[in-house]
């Protein structure tokens, strides 16, 4: 037995959303090890300009992405909830067949086995055995490797009580608003850690990001911001890192 999944409920259990969702529609098996979700390559895609002029065919690089994305979905499904993780891992991948536009695959994905990470975090890593077919034709198979993410590789840490320390009025505000804009951005995948200026118009607010193995700095200058009004509508300078 197995239970179907229409797009609206893949939604709900996967965090990605178009143009880089690669899930139409799936079935998880009711032992909760093997899943079969399907997607149709539409010919506006936008790789296929360039992958390639006049002869468009799906990168492989997109079909291990799918197979990712429905052993994260199947995982998912069995924790009730989006639970934060990494693809950690990718092995024996191989491309039998290409795949070009207006085309249907299934990847039909199997939970293999679960191990200690070898690196020393904390959950396992989870290996699924997978497989891309259009009709009866294989066109791609792989081993994919994904690890639950730990609480640490998930939480905001900004410190509210910090913030009091700041002796400017000016600077605190400005702390609250760099606060208030990275929390909206997204938690699934990435950890904002706001370092709070200690009030002079040279101070920094350094903001710490941490997404899967990067890590990066985003720095703001306060006297960037004293042209903007602070409490009103409200505006992120380009932080310096990225100029």
């Amino acid at each position: 037995m197995s239970t179907s999944l229409q797009l609206i409920d893949v939604m709900r259990f996967l965090p990605h959303r178009p143009p880089f969702l690669f899930v139409d529609h799936a079935s998880v098996d009711d032992s909760m090890e093997r899943i079969t979700t399907i997607h149709t390559f539409q010919p506006d895609e936008p790789y296929f300009e360039g992958h390639f002029p006049g002869n468009p065919i799906v990168p492989g690089v997109v079909l291990i992405e799918c197979m990712a994305q429905a052993c994260r979905l199947m995982m998912n499904v069995r924790a009730g909830e989006i639970v934060p993780g990494f693809l950690v891992g990718v092995e024996t991948g191989k491309f039998l067949s290409v795949v070009r536009p207006n085309e249907t695959v299934s990847f039909d994905c199997r939970l293999e086995r679960s191990f200690a990470d070898p690196a020393g975090a904390a959950q396992p890593i989870y290996m699924f055995g997978c497989y891309a077919s259009v009709g009866d034709i294989r066109c791609a198979r792989a081993y994919i490797m994904w690890r639950v993410a730990s609480a640490r590789d998930n939480a905001i840490e900004i410190s509210a009580e910090a913030t009091a320390a700041c002796p400017r009025q000016f600077s605190y505000e400005v702390y609250v608003k760099v606060r208030e804009f990275y929390l909206q951005l997204s938690t699934a995948h990435k950890k904002y850690a706001v370092r709070e200026p200690s009030g002079g118009d040279d101070e920094f607010i350094d903001v710490w990001e941490t997404a899967g193995f990067h890590f990066v700095k985003h720095r703001h200058r306060l006297r960037d911001f004293s042209h903007f009004p602070v409490l009103d509508e409200w505006a992120i300078p380009a932080c310096l890192a990225c100029q």
